[in-house]
């Protein structure tokens, strides 16, 4: 009986002992320390995690700086800019969602974008902020001090909004806007296969963001450290010669990338561009750099980065240019995605549809109705009924132009001028009607002439518009369609 108790306090204290770290862990329990024995100086143990985030179905990555300068103004208040990033991306059978946050903070004054993008069979949803959405619609309407809140005027009740947009109208308008857009960057210059090829080529610059670029180079020492029980840093350092190599691979990338865009500046090498010499002397006399990146090795699933640019600053001369006291970064990237819809918005949807009424109305009075106006009192038009084609030949027979919006079928849409009114019709390009009567001039001079634009302002507005026929595609032709007089 002793025997048997004496074995069992035996068993019972080396499992008190083990629990307490007296006898150790063995091979596999403790994966910090099997990093650390089996280090043979390479970023092998990180390239799993970098190489799989942009196929993996889910993943978080996020990037900030936080930068210092000094404010001759006042020693004591240093100026600020700090930028963070953040995008979280999961994919299934049905779509996937998207979820990215932007905020910049400039010297305490903040600006956010935050957005989740939601895409299934059918549509594409988007949540954003409703800020966004009234700062559009405050510079598209050009309302400088609307009487009532622009918040209030579109029942936007929430800070964040939603709006979808089905597939089926994208893909059935998609051959129209995509020639609007051609028309558009040819328009300006642009032509859209040399834009294609510029992105693509500039695709030579992934490989700065690659583990795989720095292990490679012989001038790039690494080593391993613990940081808890769990946790690994990975520190590499970059001496000059690998600083040196550095620059002289983006130098060629970038000047690669100016001569296939034909710029005129373009130099033929990078030995041509001033200060090279002395720049890279300077980067040869600099102290190593060093980038710490944060790690699990028992849970490959995420890893973190630090890095202090200020050394780099200081090399080539921004520092001391620029004032600058700090400037330090982070980056943080996951194989595990954490995105949450907001329970709480306003459909977007219908804000954007009161937007686009009310610009129907605005585009009849202001582009038609008030220029016809004006025709007849300098003599262009005479009494009767023209179709907006009609009146657009006649005007340009008195030698002027009459801008015709091509949202309205030029065929169909008419002018009725008399001795006391100036009134349209108005059809959409598919000849349905645009509105639920005749438009008179007078009516919406009253309209349009009011003090009070509020929410009741706006709705009387919208009522004028045929709500059976209108559908929010036509906003797409409204901006993208050019001047066709070949169009119905």
């Amino acid at each position: 009986m002793k025997k048997i108790v004496g074995v069992a306090m035996m068993v019972i204290m080396v499992l008190v002992l083990t629990a307490c770290g007296v006898f150790g862990s063995r091979a596999g329990e403790d994966p910090v320390d099997d990093l650390i024995d089996t280090f043979d100086g390479s970023l092998k143990h990180l390239q799993p995690l970098s190489e799989s985030v942009a196929d993996s179905d889910d993943y978080t990555m996020s990037f900030s700086f936080a930068t210092l300068f000094e404010n001759p103004m006042d020693p004591d208040a240093p100026r600020t800019l700090n930028v963070s990033y953040y995008e979280s991306f999961s994919r299934s059978v049905d779509g996937h969602i998207t979820e990215t946050q932007v905020i910049v903070e400039v010297d305490g004054e903040t600006f956010e974008m935050h957005t989740i993008t939601v895409w299934d069979q059918e549509k594409t949803t988007y949540y954003f902020l409703a800020d966004r959405l009234l700062d559009e619609l405050q510079k598209e309407l050009d309302l400088e001090d609307p009487t009532g809140d622009l918040r209030e005027m579109f029942a936007i009740e929430h800070d964040m909004v939603k709006l979808s947009i089905d597939h089926d109208m994208v893909e059935a308008y998609g051959d129209l806007v995509g020639e609007r857009v051609d028309n558009m960057l040819a328009l300006f210059g642009f032509n859209l296969e040399e834009i294609e090829d510029t992105l693509a080529n500039t695709q030579r610059f992934n490989k700065y963001a690659s583990i795989g670029y720095y292990d490679e180079h012989e001038h790039v020492e690494v080593d391993v450290e613990r940081i808890d029980d769990t946790t690994a840093a990975t520190v590499m350092t970059l001496n000059a010669a690998m600083l040196q190599d550095l620059i002289d691979d983006f130098l060629d990338d970038m000047i690669a990338l100016m001569q296939e865009m034909d710029m005129p500046d373009a130099p033929a090498s990078k030995e041509e561009l001033l200060d090279y010499d002395s720049m890279m002397d300077d980067v040869a006399a600099s102290d190593p750099l060093e980038l710490r990146i944060l790690h699990d090795p028992g849970d490959p699933s995420w890893m973190s980065f630090e890095f202090d640019f200020l050394p780099i600053l200081d090399v080539t001369g921004m520092k001391e240019l620029y004032s600058i006291e700090a400037f330090t970064a982070e980056v943080f990237m996951s194989l595990t995605s954490e995105i949450d819809l907001p329970t709480d918005y306003t459909d977007a949807n219908d804000a954007i549809d009161e937007y686009i009424k009310l610009l129907l109305v605005q585009i009849a009075h202001e582009d038609v109705l008030t220029v016809a106006a004006e025709y007849v009192v300098a003599g262009v038009l005479d009494e009767g009924t023209y179709t907006l084609n009609q009146a657009k030949t006649e005007a340009a027979a008195h030698g002027s132009h009459m801008f015709l919006p091509p949202i309205f079928a030029k065929n169909k849409s008419t002018l009725t001028i008399s001795a006391f009114a100036v009134s349209g019709d108005f059809y959409y390009i598919d000849e349905t009607p645009v509105f639920n009567d005749s438009l008179t001039l007078d009516a919406l001079n009253a309209l349009m002439a009011t003090d009070v634009m509020d929410r009741d302002w706006l709705l009387d507005i919208t009522a004028l518009v045929d709500a059976q026929s209108y559908d929010y595609k036509y906003f797409l032709i409204v901006f993208m369609d050019e001047l066709d007089p070949t169009s119905p």
